[in-house]
């Protein structure tokens, strides 16, 4: 057993800088970027088929995308809650799917793409404001 422990570890710490490689080639953060990482959550969630060949950097992309789009909506929740309604943005009430988001942020990033130089949380956050008008 202890031989398997070592191998396996072992096998991590090799593996770990191949890993760590491919996710610097992803790691930025403006609308580009942000473009592709959820166009990557979508073509997976719409069942279209992929010509990338690491799954590592998908998963990575698919994971990214949609924590943003939960932690931005869950952000904007908390402004509702805490600053008595004054939000950025107003979802519907049922709120929306990190899914939706993700389409409403794509969606946005392809209607502006002079806008795609910008940090990719805040035209996620642009994105909303507009799909998501407070009234």
């Amino acid at each position: 057993m202890e031989k398997v422990l070592i191998t396996f570890g072992l096998l991590f710490i090799v593996a770990m800088p191949c890993y760590a490689d491919s996710l610097d080639k992803i790691d930025c953060d403006d609308g580009n970027c942000l473009l592709s990482k959820c166009s990557t959550l979508l073509n997976a969630a719409d069942n279209i088929p992929t010509t990338r060949k690491d799954s590592s950097v998908m998963a990575y992309q698919l994971a990214f995308c949609a924590g943003l789009m939960q932690g931005i909506t869950n952000m904007n929740k908390t402004y509702e809650l805490m600053l008595k309604g004054d939000a950025l943005f107003c979802t519907p009430e049922g709120g929306i799917t990190n899914g939706q988001a993700a389409r409403v942020v794509v969606k946005y990033l392809k209607d502006h793409p002079e806008k795609l130089h910008e940090n990719e949380s805040t035209l996620a956050i642009k994105a909303f404001i507009q799909a998501y008008p407070c009234k």
